[in-house]
């Protein structure tokens, strides 16, 4: 089961009709195979191992949570840099 944050569903409605379609395409994919090697899924290094990222296409990806073993949380959908950038604010208050 996915579920989606407002924020990501915002973040969808801004998209173009053409890469609307490949997100639901890997949303799909994601449900049927959360794990082909073609999502990259991967979780985020610590502090933010909690959080998963999958890949679209090329530079696009989702950010994701797991919820339980069943349910994922997709919150966040950009570019590597739009969705690391979060992570790049954490390493910087760390003094990293």
């Amino acid at each position: 089961r996915v579920l989606h944050k407002p924020q990501f569903e915002r973040m969808l409605s801004k998209l173009p009709r053409d890469t609307l379609f490949l997100v639901q395409e890997t949303r799909d994919f994601f449900i049927e195979n959360p794990y082909h090697p073609s999502l990259r899924n991967h979780p985020l290094d610590p502090p933010l191992e909690k959080y998963r990222t999958i890949s679209v296409e090329g530079d696009l990806r989702i950010l994701c949570r797991m919820i339980d073993r069943d349910t994922v949380l997709f919150l966040k959908i950009g570019t590597h840099e739009e969705i690391y950038e979060e992570y790049k604010i954490i390493d910087e208050k760390d003094g990293a």
